[in-house]
């Protein structure tokens, strides 16, 4: 997904998130909170990570996904 959205808009780097934000669609090794962090940069650089947030609700499961998809980006432009 991330290659997609750079590649789509043309910039150096694209991100994605996906997940389950909740209040419903947790299941046996997938459980609400769980989101996969994407990043495609110049080259050939693909980072994808698996994170658990622990809001314990839809919008601060939300927010902290965001939250860490951006602390990837930034770990990773110079």
């Amino acid at each position: 997904m991330a290659k997609g959205v750079r590649d789509l808009t043309g910039t150096d780097y694209g991100i994605s998130v996906t997940g389950v934000a909740g209040p419903t669609g947790g299941r046996s090794g997938l459980p609400i909170g769980t989101f996969y962090l994407g990043l495609a940069g110049p080259g050939e650089l693909e980072v994808a990570e698996r994170i658990q947030t622990d809001a314990g609700e839809r919008d601060g499961n939300k927010r902290q996904a965001a939250q860490a998809v951006l602390d990837l980006l930034g770990r990773h432009v110079g």
